[in-house]
Parts: structure tokens; sequence; C-alpha cells
């Protein structure tokens, strides 16, 4: 009597094996897709709320600018000398307004008059940030958000008496034209990156290293980093350069 042998043949386990790894690599793409759409996401993320933060920050500081001076009294800070000029720092602008009351740019309670200069500068690990200080005292340095790779600053100026900014231009060509005392309106041009989250060699291909993001009138040329990098603008009006007192 001869006994039959059940089994997988050689050829049947080859065929499960090849089936079996097709399958693998499709759940390993799926896997590996997901992942950079997920840094991806995360790098938006952080770099939007970069952007949201420093914007209102700069928006609650500068929307005082001017208040409760005298008509004779300025509402910018003096121009040149790291004060205030375009493309002064590495981190592009420096900005400083002056207001009496209210609260500083660090949330303290104004009582007098009070000079906020907000600028672009390392942090204590080494990283961009926006940062703001007090009465041009540089102990009172303290960076706001992190992330901020770089600032531009438009003034808007009123040439027809209706208090609505005609032109935007820079803080050289308003000193050249001497028009200090028609600015109504700031316009703030930030560059943010997504800080410490990187995102995948794929997106990169998007925007590779060397990039030009155009920041209001200037440029900004991105680093072979890994991070997401996107602009963001905003105009502020100062309702307190535009009231019949001032």
């Amino acid at each position: 009597m001869v006994r039959k042998h059940r089994g997988y043949t050689i050829v049947s386990i080859l065929v499960a094996l090849a089936i079996s790894l097709f399958l693998l690599a499709g759940v390993l793409s799926v896997y590996l897709s997901s992942k950079d759409t997920f840094n991806y996401q995360t790098a938006l993320a952080a770099a939007s709320e970069n952007a949201r933060f420093a914007i209102d920050d700069l928006r609650r500081a500068l929307f005082m600018t001017g208040r409760g001076l005298l008509a004779n009294e300025s509402p910018f800070g003096t121009y040149g000398n790291n004060v205030l000029c375009n493309d002064c720092s590495a981190g592009g602008d420096i900005i400083t307004v002056v207001y009496a009351g209210g609260y500083d740019c660090q949330g303290n309670p104004v009582t007098s008059k009070s000079q906020q200069t907000f600028f672009v500068e390392n942090d204590s690990q080494g990283n961009r940030a926006l940062k703001c200080m007090i009465d041009g005292n540089s102990s009172t340095k303290e960076p706001l958000v992190s992330g901020i790779e770089a600032m531009q600053v438009l003034y808007g100026v009123n040439d027809d008496s209706d208090d609505y900014a005609n032109r935007y231009i820079s803080a050289d060509q308003v000193n050249a034209e001497g028009v200090w005392d028609k600015v109504v309106s700031l316009r703030i041009g930030l560059v943010v990156s997504s800080g410490e989250f990187k995102i995948p060699q794929s997106a990169r291909k998007l925007m590779p290293t060397g990039t030009q993001l155009p920041v209001l009138d200037q440029t900004f040329t991105i680093a072979d980093d890994s991070r997401l990098y996107r602009t963001i603008t905003t105009t502020i009006p100062l309702r307190n350069l535009t009231i019949t007192e001032r």
C-alpha cells in the first residue's frame, strides 16, 4: 500500500511569499506616505501658529502707536542707529514706536511715555525669534515668538489728508521725503518657519534650497535646513495718529 503525502509544494510556497511581499510593500508605502503627510501637516501647523502669535503681538502693541502723546512728540523712534531703519539687522527691519498708556510689548502697564522696539534676532538656543525691547534698554530684550526668520516694515503715507494711506514706502524713503508726520498705518511682512518640525524630502522639492520668498519690498532666501517656510503680511492702522487732537 502506497502512502500519499499531503502538503505544500515549493512553487506554492514561493507564490505565497511573493504575494505576502507585494502586500507588505503596499502597506509600507501607505505607512510612509501617511507619515510624510503627518510630518508636513505638523510643520505647516507650527509655521501657521508662529505667524498667528507674532501678528497678534505686533498688532496689540503697534496699534497703540501715538497714544497719549502731545502733537509735537514723535510716535516713532529715532531714524538710524538700529532704532528705526530698514534692513539694518540680519533679521530685516527694526521698528520703534512710542506711546503712553495701556500695556507695553511684554504685558506691563505703561504709565508714562515709552518706546517699544521690535526686531528679529537669535534666541538663547540660536533660533530666530521676534523680540521686543523697552525704552532702548538692551537688558529688557525678550523673545516673543520663535520661528520668525525675518521682518519687513513699510509705512503707509497719507498724501491727501483723508486719513488713509495712499502708498507704502520704506523707512529710508519716509526719511528722505521728510513725511513721518503723514504716516497713518504700517504694513508688516514676516517670514516664518516651522521651527523644530521638519518637512519630508518629497515636500522639499516644492520649495528647494535657495528659493526666493518675496516679503513686501525684499526677498528671503530659503536655507538648507529641511524646515517649512512661509510669508505672511498684515496692515495695521494707526488710529491714534489720525485723531484731530494729535
